[in-house]
Formats: C-alpha cells, structure tokens, sequence
C-alpha cells in the first residue's frame, strides 16, 4: 500500500457556496459553538470555509 491524496470525485452543487460551519448547523441542528467545536476536532475550524 502507498499513500496518496485524496481526490473528491463528485461535485455537490447543493454545497456550493455554503460555509462548513453552516452545513454542520443546519444538516445536524447544532449551535454554532458545537459546530466549531465538532469541526477543531478534524482542525476545520480555522479552515477559511468556516
């Protein structure tokens, strides 16, 4: 096995635009704290799509 990168390889048109942070509040009701604390555990939360 050797690594790689990861490559998304579908297009999600219904994600255009949103920010991660919306996406996570409004796809699994949750406050913006829970959010960002959910998305600092994959380091996302200073991701500029937040």
């Amino acid at each position: 096995m050797r690594p790689g990168l990861f490559a998304q390889t579908h297009v999600r048109p219904d994600l255009h635009g949103r920010a991660i942070a919306d996406t996570v509040m409004g796809d699994h009701a949750l406050e913006r704290n829970d959010a960002m604390a959910l998305l600092a555990r994959y380091e996302l939360a200073s991701s500029r799509w937040c």
